[in-house]
């Protein structure tokens, strides 16, 4: 777990999680599991959606799971329930993820992660600059607009 040695900062992470998590109208239960021992399959079965067209739902769905049911994201229930939430048949979509197609999809996205400079999500690259974080959207949206940064 980020912080794991610093307990000041992991409690003010998981404050500042939930500020966030209200001004949104989210209402998560923290803190959530993490780290997650599934991480990899839950990024996997994403990308089969990603391919399908369902992968948007199906992250929301798994997310909310996690964050408001305490269900880890790529373990059971979560997994099954998010994608049958989202119309899919899990043992197929899961077959897929497991593959190495998927293995390999994944081990793709995270190369080009990495070759962007990437450390954490949520994570907006515009034009070759970096913007980190929900609360750098409205950065990214000016870079990309203006091709600088227009702060308020």
């Amino acid at each position: 777990m980020p912080f794991a040695k610093k307990p000041a900062k992991a409690a003010y992470m998981w404050r500042d999680i939930a500020r966030r998590a209200e001004a949104y109208g989210l209402t998560p239960m923290l803190p959530a599991p993490y780290p997650l021992d599934n991480l990899a399959l839950a990024n996997q079965v994403a990308l089969v959606g990603m391919r399908e067209g369902w992968g948007k739902a199906y992250v929301i769905e798994t997310y909310r799971s996690w964050f408001e049911q305490g269900e880890p994201a790529g373990s059971e229930p979560n997994l099954s329930q998010s994608l049958a939430a989202v119309g899919q048949d899990p043992d197929r979509v899961i077959a897929q993820a497991e593959s190495d197609e998927g293995i390999a999809a994944l081990a793709a996205e995270t190369a080009e992660a990495v070759r962007l400079g990437l450390f954490g999500v949520p994570a907006f690259v515009v034009e070759g600059e970096l913007f980190w974080g929900d609360d750098r959207l409205d950065d990214a949206i000016s870079w990309a607009r203006e091709g600088r940064v227009i702060l308020s």
